[in-house]
């Protein structure tokens, strides 16, 4: 599990950083503002913020809209930290979703006791090796671009995934959807013969498949498909072109 946190004062990041790793935390990024803190949102997987309220360039609050408003973010645990507990920023932070609060001064006990409270106690194990315990999966890979099949499905078995079905063409993956026991998608989202938005319609309106992991590969997604993707529930979202590394990450967090 890899978590942000934000804030100005170096003092204050280290005592959040050196609390988290008492819980067990290790993989912590720190960010000396608002503009840092989306930089290393956009280059990272990010699994939790910590974001303090008032900071230079992008405000704690600002920074929340911002991950708001992205599909990739949008249920990403955010925990505000400040020491303006004024009804009128509660309100402002609770209309945009923030998952919890956490008032400064703070002793090292009382920041523990808190985020316990608001970090998923679930989010440690997602951080499960694939090899271990994934192998058995059978993964469908949609593409109609031979090169980036070929790419993607080195990837999965060098995750260790060893049951793996291509399908080049919007009938090709329902045909396998019908027939094997999928247990994860992982579709372009627009191309030739293919709509990525269609397949995973598709696979949540199915009572067998309506739960599984579905995975779009996307090089630009506009809003509006954004806003239906996120509408029927998909899973996540990776960029293309992307290394086995950042495959990983997504599929340790959907799986």
């Amino acid at each position: 599990m890899t978590i942000l946190v934000a804030d100005d004062t170096t003092t204050i990041r280290r005592f959040i950083k050196g609390a988290l790793q008492d819980l067990g935390f290790q993989k912590i990024y720190e960010a000396k503002d608002g503009k840092d803190a989306l930089d290393l949102l956009n280059n990272y997987e990010i699994d939790c913020i910590i974001s303090d309220w008032e900071m230079p360039e992008l405000t704690g609050l600002e920074l929340l809209k911002h991950v708001r408003n992205d599909i990739k973010y949008q249920n990403c645990p955010f925990v505000m930290v400040t020491s303006v507990a004024e009804k009128e920023n509660v309100i402002s932070a609770a209309k945009e979703n923030v998952t919890g609060y956490i008032t400064k001064p703070f002793t090292t006990e009382g920041l523990i006791s808190r985020l316990t409270q608001y970090i998923p106690k679930n989010l440690k194990s997602q951080t499960k090796d694939i090899k271990k315990d994934k192998k058995d999966i059978e993964v469908l890979l949609v593409d109609n671009n031979n090169l980036m099949r070929r790419l993607v499905n080195k990837y999965l078995v060098e995750l260790n995934f060893n049951n793996i079905f291509e399908a080049k063409t919007y009938n090709e993956a329902v045909n396998y959807l019908e027939k094997k026991s999928i247990g994860m998608v992982i579709s372009t989202w627009e191309s030739e013969n293919i709509s990525g938005l269609n397949l995973l319609k598709k696979v949540r309106s199915s009572q067998k498949l309506k739960n599984i992991p579905f995975l779009a590969m996307t090089n630009n997604i506009s809003k509006e498909d954004a806003i239906k993707a996120k509408n029927e529930k998909i899973s996540a979202l990776i960029s293309t072109p992307f290394k086995i590394e950042a495959l990983k990450e997504k599929i340790d967090k959907i799986l």
